[in-house]
């Protein structure tokens, strides 16, 4: 008994800790930009199921989360406990999905640990994947904020992400790089301050199609 607690204790850490409060808070700021009941979320990064776990409870919703590192989709396959949702792990940059399948993409806690190229890269890769009026959801470590500077040189933060397999470092980033992203996609984009679970966010929404 007492090692499953370790475990998961050791499983909810490697998402930073205060698992089920940050959680909820994901799911609240995702319902306040227009989640369905009925739509299809593809989590980037999932972990060890700290949003999925705070959605489970939505009967009709459509979920796909993806990870690098196996041992934290294990789980959060056991932890969601919904046979009918899908958890893949992956070694590239990439959404094992078909173009235009997504109501949004959400990317938590990624983008902070990935150099700006790549973090546009997985942003090409998302436009790919969400559907024409779908969003993309990207929380980040925005410079002109105080608080992310602070996250961003805390050397405990740095460490849990070494060993999660999430990169080397915590990234900084301007808004200027995100809207220049979004405006090379074409993508509309607003951004918002430091949200509840600690990181600046950045919504992108892919367009309606135009016919001639």
């Amino acid at each position: 008994m007492l090692r499953r607690q370790e475990h998961d204790v050791v499983m909810k850490m490697a998402v930073g800790g205060a698992y089920e409060i940050i959680g909820a808070k994901e799911k609240e700021f995702l319902l306040s930009i227009g989640l369905k009941p009925n739509d299809y979320v593809v989590d980037v990064g999932c972990g060890s199921g700290r949003l999925s776990t705070a959605l489970r409870d939505t009967p009709s919703l459509r979920y796909l989360g993806t990870d690098v590192v196996p041992d934290l989709i294990e789980y959060a396959v056991t932890k969601c406990a919904r046979p009918d949702w899908k958890f893949r792990v992956v070694q590239s940059l990439t959404i094992p999905e078909r173009d235009s399948q997504a109501d949004m993409i959400v990317f938590f806690s990624v983008f902070t640990h990935l150099t700006p190229r790549e973090c546009f890269d997985y942003l090409c890769e998302a436009n790919r994947v969400v559907k024409p009026n779908g969003q993309i959801v990207v929380s980040f470590l925005d410079r002109t904020e105080p608080y992310c500077r602070s996250v961003a040189g805390n050397w405990i933060f740095a460490t849990a992400a070494r060993i999660c397999g999430r990169g080397v470092k915590n990234t900084l980033l301007n808004q200027d790089d995100l809207r220049q992203w979004g405006i090379r996609l074409g993508l509309e984009y607003r951004f918002n301050g430091i949200e509840a679970f600690g990181q600046a966010v950045c919504v992108y929404r892919k367009p309606l199609q135009r016919f001639a």
